[in-house]
């Protein structure tokens, strides 16, 4: 297997990816999308409704159908089932409800019992590169999968042009060290402030939480108001130049008067030319960030030994 280091770098390669459509005679011209996915696996979902935030698109993650307006024409949207391994089981449940209804259904993943269902079922498919990833790395081959069922040729192409420009870098894991890291963004970042949270969580094996402004400053702030154990965080801000001026300045006050409280603070300013190669760079910046927080503990900033057991558990007799 490659080294940790290698995949983050090479990051950018997998929009390179070519996704062939199994099926895609049956690939309907769909108006809208639900994606179902969990953990990694919804990242790349997560991504596309930043860069394209008018898209109709809906990010489910749990079991089953979500719950949409009575009037919503489901013959119109395509329901995309995402599992990198193939095998979660909230995604097949979600896969399997959305048949049973007789609704549009479509397929990534890289194998496993997903790939049956939608074989069995003569659904529109992909299939991943076998390339030996954890799901949230794989989050390229996902989005542009996901671009090519959803008919955005012309974000695919976007992907493939765009610059992307991070360099190793431990500053701001070295800002963050042993505290537990707070993300605060505006709420059109919100998606970049959770993808930061989770790579922590699940390649620094460290509790991270996301907020957004202007909701924050209504309650989150005020838990620290008398600074108890203030400095067990670090609070880090998310800045973006096309921000609205007023958060911008709630953004200031806010460092201003956790700062006073003996607060720390980190802050990341998105870089590039554009929206996509600002939330990218960002990603890979959250990969590497991650990545020099694991080594400093010595800990496999690939395995997640936590969500490996759970499962065991959940799958074990009663």
């Amino acid at each position: 297997m490659e080294t940790f280091e290698k995949l983050i770098a090479d990051f950018p390669k997998q929009f390179a990816f070519e996704p062939q459509v199994e099926n895609a005679e049956r690939l309907p011209k769909a108006k809208g999308f639900v994606v179902g996915g969990m953990g990694g696996s919804h990242l790349a979902a997560d991504l596309i409704k930043a860069v394209e935030p008018t898209l109709d698109l809906i990010i489910h993650k749990n079991y089953g159908l979500p719950e949409l307006p009575t009037r919503t024409n489901l013959t119109e949207k395509l329901f995309i089932a995402v599992s990198y391994s193939g095998d979660t089981e909230e995604t097949l449940d979600f896969a399997e409800q959305a048949l049973t209804k007789k609704l549009a259904v479509a397929v990534i993943s890289k194998g496993g019992k997903l790939i049956v269902f939608a074989r069995k079922n003569n659904l529109p498919h992909i299939i991943l590169p076998e390339v030996g990833l954890p799901p949230r790395m794989a989050t390229g081959f996902v989005m542009t999968a996901l671009l090519r069922l959803m008919g955005q040729e012309s974000e695919i192409t976007a992907l493939r042009a765009a610059r992307f420009a991070v360099e190793p870098s431990k500053k701001i894991a070295d800002e963050i060290g042993g505290r537990i890291p707070l993300f605060y963004t505006s709420e059109q970042n919100e998606a970049i402030a959770n993808y930061w949270k989770i790579i922590i969580n699940e390649t620094s094996k460290r509790p991270a939480f996301a907020n957004v402004f202007p909701e924050l400053n209504h309650n989150e702030m005020a838990s620290f108001a008398n600074g108890d154990r203030i400095v067990d965080f670090v609070f880090v801000f998310i800045k973006d130049g096309d921000d609205r001026p007023r958060i911008i300045k709630r953004m200031v006050a806010t460092k201003q008067i956790l700062v006073e409280l003996g607060g720390n603070i980190s802050e990341i300013n998105l870089t590039g030319g554009n929206r996509l190669e600002k939330i990218i760079n960002s990603a890979m910046l959250a990969h590497w960030t991650a990545y020099y927080i694991a080594r400093t503990k010595n800990l496999d900033p690939s395995a997640t030994p936590m969500i490996e057991e759970f499962k065991k558990l959940i799958k074990a007799k009663p």
